[in-house]
């Protein structure tokens, strides 16, 4: 279920950068310089491990600690889920996937960090309005390969930017775990006990 390992990679690192931002420093920072300094910031730290690909609980701990807290775990899985099922769920079935699609994101994201080969992020020329709530920030990734693109979307609430979502090369990771949930529930008759099943037991390595 977890997306492209190139494409987690190439996200982690901004990723991490906004959500590792306090959110006094979030309402003080243009969007656009936010994502570059952040960016620059914990692609620094990662340098300083010497040997993070075999050492995933060090990745767990970094996202346990600054990643998981700033997550807007309850908004993402309704946005992830759809309206219409989020809807239809009980108050415990919305509850148990919140939590599922949480530790999901959360071990992409350490599966990603720990993959980190000394990549570096350049943020493109931002345009957007002071009154604008929501902004799209485009960046690149520079490596030994051609740039890849990643757009990161991020809205404003109460005074401090946070990301809702992004693409890389056009994909959207919403749209993307979407599209693996519809394809589960429709093999499973519209059963979200047994989605959120499968998500726990791939979260526990069993899938």
């Amino acid at each position: 279920m977890l997306l492209r390992n190139k494409l987690l990679l190439m996200v982690i690192m901004i990723i991490s950068a906004l959500l590792l931002t306090s959110p006094a420093r979030a309402a003080m920072t243009a969007p656009d310089k936010l994502v570059q300094d952040t960016s620059d910031q914990v692609i620094q730290n990662l340098r300083k491990q010497s040997n993070i690909a075999n050492n995933l609980s060090a990745a767990y701990q970094i996202i346990d600690q600054y990643v998981a807290p700033n997550v807007d775990d309850l908004g993402m899985a309704r946005s992830v889920l759809g309206r219409d099922r989020w809807m239809a769920a009980t108050p415990a079935q919305q509850a148990r996937f919140t939590q599922a699609f949480k530790v999901l994101v959360m071990r992409t994201y350490a599966a990603a960090l720990s993959q980190y080969t000394n990549e570096r992020v350049r943020v493109l020329p931002f345009h957007a309005s002071p009154a604008d709530d929501r902004v799209l920030v485009q960046t690149q990734i520079l490596g030994d390969g051609p740039p890849l693109s990643v757009n990161y979307r991020l809205v404003r609430l109460n005074n401090t930017w946070k990301m809702y979502d992004f693409d890389v090369e056009g994909v959207s990771m919403l749209r993307s775990f979407r599209s693996q949930f519809n394809e589960t529930l429709a093999n499973n008759h519209n059963n979200i006990d047994a989605l959120i099943t499968d998500i726990e037991q791939h979260n526990l390595g069993k899938s």
